[in-house]
C-alpha cells in the first residue's frame, strides 16, 4: 500500500471542526474500503499561522483518496503520494 498526503486550505479551523473532519473522512474510507482496493485515514495536522490541514491516507491508488475525499465533501487543492517513515511506537 502506498501513502498518499492531501492538502487543504481551511482557515479558522477549531478542534471541533478538526474532529467533525477526521469522523468524516473516516466514515468514508470505511464505506469504500474492499479487500481489493483498501484506503485508509491515518490522521492530519493543522497549521493554523497557513490556514492549512494535511491529512495522510493509505491506499491502494490515488483515485481511491481523492474518492474518498470527495465522498466525505472535504474540499482539497492537492494530493500526492508520499515517502512516510514514522517511529515505531514500540521502540524505547
Amino acid at each position: 500500500m502506498n501513502c498518499f498526503l492531501v492538502e487543504r486550505s481551511l482557515p479558522g479551523m477549531t478542534h471541533a471542526s478538526l474532529t467533525a473532519l477526521e469522523r468524516a473522512l473516516r466514515e468514508a474510507t470505511q464505506r469504500l474500503t474492499t479487500p481489493s482496493a483498501p484506503v485508509r485515514y491515518l490522521g492530519s495536522v493543522y497549521l493554523p499561522r497557513r490556514d492549512t490541514c494535511l491529512c495522510l491516507f493509505e491506499a491502494a491508488n490515488l483515485c481511491l483518496v481523492r474518492e474518498a475525499n470527495e465522498t466525505a465533501q472535504a474540499p482539497f487543492s492537492q494530493i500526492q503520494e508520499a515517502l512516510v517513515r514514522l517511529p515505531d511506537s514500540g521502540t524505547k
